[in-house]
């Protein structure tokens, strides 16, 4: 076998700085980048344990308001399906979205499913802590459904905006990462 020659870099164009060059100021913003990302998703951690765990689910002036826009919503044939299990249930949907998101640029596309298995050990932890030492909210296996189902919803998020154009308009780098 013959040894073959090296592989030429790629062509970067004048006034375009290669994304994969290690130059400081490049490594430098790495850290910070991932520091303020871990501060985003602890940050977000802390609101899900103080939605889910504080003492009542509800604050009862929303609750009215709530109560005034699902009755208006059930005077039309249109909207007449939009119930409160459909909007809690949507709500918890919604909930685990931007922690899977978070999760997935934390830790990268390729521990998506170490993020799918942590959103849903959270949920069920959440749910078990809610039917043994909180007696004013109500454990329901619809809720670890729902966040299950958020936190798919987030990662398919993190990984879609992985597939978009750079600025510039090109497709970003998918080297080094599996679908």
């Amino acid at each position: 076998m013959t040894p073959q020659p090296p592989a030429a870099a790629p062509f970067v164009p004048p006034g375009e700085r290669d994304p994969l060059s290690s130059s400081p100021s490049a490594r430098q913003r790495r850290p910070l980048a991932r520091h303020l990302l871990a501060g985003a998703t602890a940050a977000y951690l802390g609101f899900i344990g103080w939605l889910t765990l504080g003492p009542q689910p509800y604050d009862p002036s929303a609750v009215t308001v709530l109560d005034r826009v699902l009755e208006l919503l059930q005077r039309s044939p249109v909207t007449a399906w939009i119930s409160f299990d459909v909007v809690e249930f949507s709500a918890n949907v919604a909930l685990f979205v931007p922690l899977a998101a978070l999760l997935v640029l934390l830790l990268g596309p390729r521990r998506r499913w170490l993020v799918l298995a942590l959103s849903v050990a959270l949920t069920c932890a959440i749910e078990f802590a809610q039917g043994a030492w909180l007696p004013t909210r109500v454990s329901d296996p619809r809720d670890v459904l729902a966040n299950s189902a958020g936190a798919v919803l987030g990662i398919a998020l993190a990984l879609s905006t992985r597939r978009l154009p750079a600025r510039g308009g090109r497709p970003r780098s998918t080297r080094g990462s599996r679908s």
